[in-house]
């Protein structure tokens, strides 16, 4: 959507104020979108923000009514998951070191191509991530890193198997743990 000068100076004033918890972050990307086939909705506004760490991406993505409240929300939120990031992050780096995290911040969103043979097929996949150099983690980086991420599903190489895992939070909030029977 087109962003008045307002709206954007707004979104920057509120990330100033917490630029001394920012002030580790690479980059900081924020993407406003709105629905106007849906007006009248709770989701009439999205915004997307992502903030590239050294060794994490934080992504929060907010929708709302009123644009002004859906920054504050998210705002609130991005700030909340650094913070986080910044009292986990001396662990990371005196135990393991994530070099899976920057794998995933390079990885690369591929545009989804209509195929003739499956136009009719009714699962469509939104978006494919492309994960390269893959490094071993426990189960308990790979949970922090699904947390930073704002997913409820994180697939990572297992250090203690070497196999591939998945990790994913159920609807009760719940992280279960999803390991292959056969090796692929």
């Amino acid at each position: 959507m087109a962003v008045s000068e307002a709206l954007r100076n707004y979104l920057e004033e509120k990330l100033n104020r917490h630029e001394s918890i920012l002030n580790h972050a690479t980059s900081i990307s924020g993407e406003f979108n709105d629905h106007v086939a849906s007006r009248g909705v709770k989701a009439d506004f999205r915004l997307d923000l992502n903030v590239v760490l050294p060794k994490a991406v934080v992504r929060v993505e907010e929708e709302g009514e009123d644009m002004y409240s859906v920054v504050d929300k998210a705002v609130d939120t991005l700030i909340r998951r650094v913070k986080r990031y910044n009292d986990k992050k001396v662990n990371w780096d005196g135990v393991t070191p994530w070099k899976d995290i920057e794998a995933m911040s390079e990885t690369e969103e591929v545009a989804e191509e209509a195929i003739d043979n499956y136009i009719n097929y009714v699962p469509k996949i939104k978006h494919r991530i492309k994960l390269e150099n893959i490094a071993p983690m426990g189960e308990a980086e790979a949970i922090e890193r699904m947390e930073l991420q704002g997913q409820d599903q994180i697939l990572f190489k297992n250090v203690q198997t070497g196999e591939f895992s998945m990790i994913y939070r159920n609807g009760r909030g719940e992280y279960c743990l999803v390991i292959p029977k056969n090796s692929v």
